[in-house]
């Protein structure tokens, strides 16, 4: 499987590469994209500027050289949930303009925009972002039409279910790709309409509390057991890693590091750290810790998943898994 990491800065292209990235994904706003419609219609779902996205076309042309020289691809992020069609001509246009210099891998959530620009006969490759809810084998059926080099499964996939989709389109879509690190929202990006920018904290961290409709309900128990501990843990604004000099704590804000086997046996190929945003020393440590995870699970066979799963445990998280809150990203395993 390979480790795709976010990519905030092309500065950073090199370190992150030297630190086992094997696939990167990145934003790219344009000027006249934001003299137009500022960040409140971002171009993708980490719409603050400073931090998460490149912002002027020469800047993409170094990343481009640097790509060239180390062979390790970039994709580029189009993945709000839905566009105003009008922006659709633009939105072709800053396409074009990538291609022109050599990027050719589009991440894509809006099925209108998806349309238009196979309409339009634009040849790329084209991945179905985490933020369109392929959530059964129906949605990806219905995907196949379109030529899908990538589907992105969403958070909250089983890896029950995972494996059904992937058995049924092996032949059909070549790659998958699953959540693995950090920010474990408590919400699937296709049905949330909050924004991610400069000036607010990003709602994922805002304080939150589950409860059940109805007291006297006995379904969905396994969820149920979560309730109470994500009411109680960490119940506060997290800053979500961003701030200077702010100590690296591995996965303190999620993962499914356990389940690499699993997602492996299931036929992912990509594993996703989420983090456009954070510093690069985060990264770096992510990327690092997780190439170490994989290269455990490779001296472990199948049958020995639950060693393996207690080995990640104790060394890189003594002894604590965070399967026992919300967490974790594949709870129902």
């Amino acid at each position: 499987m390979k480790l795709l990491s976010p990519l905030s800065n092309v500065e950073d292209y090199e370190s992150l590469v030297e630190a086992g990235a094997d696939e990167f994904y990145c934003g790219y706003i344009p000027y006249r994209w934001l003299s137009k419609r500022g960040v409140q219609g971002s171009l993708n779902r980490r719409e603050y500027v400073g931090m998460a996205n490149t912002c002027t076309l020469s800047s993409m042309k170094i990343l481009r050289r640097k790509i060239e020289d180390f062979h390790i691809p970039v994709k580029i992020t189009l993945n709000s949930i839905t566009y105003d069609p009008m922006d659709y001509p633009l939105i072709l246009n800053i396409v074009q303009e990538l291609l022109d210099i050599g990027f050719d891998t589009f991440i894509i959530a809006d099925l209108g925009l998806l349309f238009y620009l196979k309409e339009q006969g634009v040849r790329c490759n084209f991945h179905i972002s985490g933020e369109f809810p392929v959530l059964n084998s129906e949605t990806i059926d219905f995907l196949t039409a379109f030529d899908i080099q990538r589907i992105i499964f969403p958070r909250k996939m089983s890896i029950v279910d995972i494996t059904s989709c992937i058995q049924k389109f092996r032949d059909k879509v070549p790659e998958y790709e699953a959540f693995v690190l950090n920010e474990s929202c408590l919400y699937i990006g296709a049905f949330c309409n909050t924004l991610h920018c400069d000036e607010l904290v990003s709602f994922c961290f805002a304080p939150t509390r589950i409860n059940k409709m109805h007291l006297d309900h006995k379904e969905f128990k396994q969820e149920y057991r979560f309730l109470s501990l994500s009411n109680l843990y960490d119940n506060q604004i997290l800053s979500g890693g961003h701030e200077k000099g702010e100590a690296y704590s591995f996965a303190e804000h999620g993962c499914g590091v356990c389940f690499v086997k699993e997602l492996e046996a299931a036929g992912i190929t990509s594993l996703k750290i989420v983090g456009r945003g954070r510093s690069r020393e985060f990264l770096l440590n992510d990327i690092q810790n997780m190439k170490a995870i994989l290269a455990l699970a490779d001296t472990f066979d199948d049958h020995q998943r639950t060693a393996f799963q207690q080995q990640v445990k104790e060394r890189f998280f003594h002894g604590r898994c965070l399967k026992s809150t919300h967490l974790c990203y594949y709870p129902q395993n």
